[in-house]
This record gives structure tokens, sequence and C-alpha cells, in this order.
């Protein structure tokens, strides 16, 4: 596909693949190194094949050393979309040693507009709570237009500071 792209027989994308990319293409916009990993995006164990999580893309920002792990859907988030980053952040933490050098953040892109997030816990297991979702930020239509507005405004740091929560200092 790089090398001979001519030689590649075109595919028709589904709208989920293309909001995915375009979604990398903001924040490759905004500075950050985007990998958009596609059917690589669900962790699978090993030996009993049971999907332990999934994000749809991961992002770093050099210079704010800031790691998002992100999910992007075209309709409303579901229960599951923010359960399944919560678990992929936990299991690429457990075995760090020592000082972790990015902050990990939790993000979710969603076509939906006016994306309210609910401050309740979701709760799977009576003796296991998983974090509520405001662990997530949630970025809907609404603030990905503001994005391309903040963008074209060259605003990076207006957009880091409301969207990722970077520090800027």
């Amino acid at each position: 596909m790089v090398v001979r792209p001519h030689a590649v027989p075109t595919q028709k994308t589904k709208p989920q693949k293309e909001f995915e990319q375009h979604v990398a293409w903001v924040l490759a916009c905004y500075d950050f190194t985007t990998i958009i990993l596609g059917v690589h995006e669900d962790l699978i164990a090993e030996h009993t094949k049971v999907k332990r999580g999934s994000v749809d893309l991961l992002a770093y920002h050099p210079v704010r050393k800031v790691a998002l792990l992100a999910g992007c859907t075209l309709n409303v988030p579901k229960e599951e979309d923010y359960a399944q980053l919560v678990s992929i952040r936990s299991m690429l933490l457990e075995d760090w040693k020592g000082d972790i050098p990015v902050r990990c953040e939790l993000v979710m892109f969603t076509g939906a507009p006016d994306c309210a997030v609910a401050s309740t816990a979701t709760i799977f297991d009576p003796f296991i709570s998983i974090p509520n979702r405001n662990g997530v930020t949630v970025i809907d239509a609404n603030g990905l237009s503001e994005a391309l507005v903040l963008l074209q405004e060259r605003k990076e740091e207006e957009f880091l500071k409301r969207f990722i929560s970077v520090d800027l200092a």
C-alpha cells in the first residue's frame, strides 16, 4: 500500500473506519503521533481466546508526554466501550515498575452530538467496581467541531487544556 499504492485494489471503507482515521488526523494536527489499530484493536488472551479489552487508536504527544488510549464510535458510547478502555489501561500499566514516564489518558470520541457523561460507577460484580465513566474523557461531535475551530484559530493550548486535561505549565 505504501510502496505501490496503485497495485492495491480499491476497497469500500466503512464509516466507522473513516471516523477513526479522521479522529487520528485531527489529533495529528495537534502534534500527536497516532496509530490506528484497525484489525489489531482487540486484545485477546493467548490460550483462551477471551477478549480482554479493545482500543481503536493510540496517540502520543511527545512534548506533553501524554499518551491517549482512544475509542471511537459513531453513536453514543455504550457502558462496554468505557469498560474496554479502562481494562486496556489496567493491563498496560499492571506490570510497570517504578514511575510511569507518561500520563495515560482515556478518551472516547463519538460522532454523536451532545453526548452527556453520567457520573455513576459501573459495577459488573458485587466485589469489583470499575471506575466511573468520568475517568474517560468524552469528545462528542460538538467537541470535535470545536477542536477544528481551535485548530483554525491556532489555539492548541486551549484544545489540550479543555479536552485532554493537559497541564500547560
